[in-house]
């Protein structure tokens, strides 16, 4: 059981996604850009939900298609071999924090419709547990089983026998408190709704070239502010730009060789620098301007330029080898400026194959410094199971002349 003080639902999900933010040492209260950090709403929306793509840094943008594209760049479905399929990934959350009752459930699934589109639906749910509330002298104010979710459905299409893009429409519920009123305050649940576009280049497949190239980029959650109640106002979700690229070298038919880089920003105002009276002496007011106006305009609101823009920006590399494309073993690096947040870690992945209907993936999120005990996302483990279904026949499976 956790217990918590909250007087207004604001501190709710801002200290919720303080505890995402990796510990390793760096206190998000110190530093030149201490107060800088830009902190969205409903932060589940940016956890890799799957195994595979978390056990390579959390990368997606320019992977070999799967089932749980539509998180990582919807575009890449319109290249996906499989007719449909079903995947399954559930994350046990803040375990090293001792935290038993919190975790994100990811069900994803597609359909081709034909040779050149594909259609995909998603939930993403995920379980705060159960949350009691206190006043400021500790008596018992109200409890909650606080939850959040997400459901998408996706399409992408071929516009070449290369390269596809893709879009998403996506529903958003964030219920942390219910309709409970919190130290006079009334609360609601929090609803929203965003939307993605992706592009995806697949690699050109020729005899006699074992090196290809794929890229992609995602655009996603591009969408309305949230509003929880009471006088705190909207704030943002998670807007993202992801661009990525991958690189994959098959030395033969036993043995593939995946390297891929991951770049994102996160599309958010960036918090002004203020004095100690609060008044802001550099940077904007994160609450003047429309929702999207902020949001393009995130590429320059930050207090100390380009700069400080540039260290918003994360980076995620990971390698995944594959023999006989039954059993894969993945590696991979995140990396996020230590003034913008400080997430660092390392991960590894296993995934098996079983014949041509099921997969089974894991992967685990470690640091391996002094800090590790103190990162609330270490020792973080994620399973993913995969089943598809017959596969179509070699006629309606080739690849279309589009040109």
């Amino acid at each position: 059981m956790q217990s918590l003080s909250k007087g207004v639902l604001v501190i709710c999900f801002l200290a919720f996604k303080i505890s995402l933010i990796n510990g390793q040492g760096v206190s998000i209260n110190g530093g030149a850009n201490s107060n800088r950090v830009p902190i969205p709403a409903v932060p589940f929306l940016s956890i890799a939900p799957d195994a595979r793509a978390a056990g390579m840094g959390d990368v997606g943008a320019a992977t070999t298609p799967d089932a749980n594209s539509t998180f990582w760049n919807p575009s890449k479905l319109a290249f996906v071999e499989q007719p449909n399929g079903i995947s399954l990934s559930y994350t046990p959350w803040l375990r090293n924090l001792g935290v038993y009752d919190m975790s994100l459930s990811y069900l994803s699934g597609f359909y081709k419709i034909d040779k050149n589109s594909t259609l995909a639906a998603t939930i993403n749910y995920f379980d705060l547990g159960y949350i009691q509330f206190t006043n400021d002298k500790g008596v018992t104010t109200g409890d909650y089983y606080s939850k959040e979710f997400s459901a998408s459905a996706s399409y992408a299409r071929k516009l070449s026998a290369n390269l596809g893009v893709g879009v998403s429409l996506r529903y958003l519920n964030s219920d942390l408190t219910g309709n409970n009123v919190i130290n006079g305050v009334a609360t609601k649940p929090g609803t929203s709704a965003s939307g993605d576009i992706s592009i995806y280049r697949s690699p050109k497949l020729s005899a006699g070239k074992p090196v290809t190239w794929a890229w992609g980029a995602n655009l996603s959650n591009l969408g309305g502010k949230i509003n929880y109640g009471g006088s705190g106002g909207k704030y943002f979700i998670p807007t993202n730009l992801r661009v990525g690229t991958s690189m994959n070298l098959k030395k033969s038919a036993f043995n593939r060789f995946t390297v891929s880089l991951d770049m994102n920003k996160l599309m958010i105002p960036t918090p002004p620098q203020r004095d100690e009276k609060g008044t802001i002496t550099k940077g904007k007011d994160i609450n003047e301007g429309s929702a999207l106006g902020r949001v393009f305009g995130s590429f320059g609101d930050a207090p100390d330029g380009f700069g400080e823009e540039l260290k918003e920006i994360t980076w995620s590399l990971g390698a995944e080898y594959a023999y006989k494309e039954q059993f894969i073993f993945r590696g991979g690096y995140f990396y996020e400026n230590k003034e913008k947040g400080g997430r660092n870690y390392l991960t590894a992945g296993f995934g098996a194959k079983f014949s041509d209907k099921y997969t089974f993936d894991f992967a685990y999120l470690f640091q391996p410094t002094q800090a590790s005990n103190s990162n609330p996302l270490n020792n973080t483990l994620r399973f993913t199971l995969g089943v598809f279904f017959d596969k179509k026949s070699k006629t309606s499976t080739e690849e279309p002349n589009l040109n």
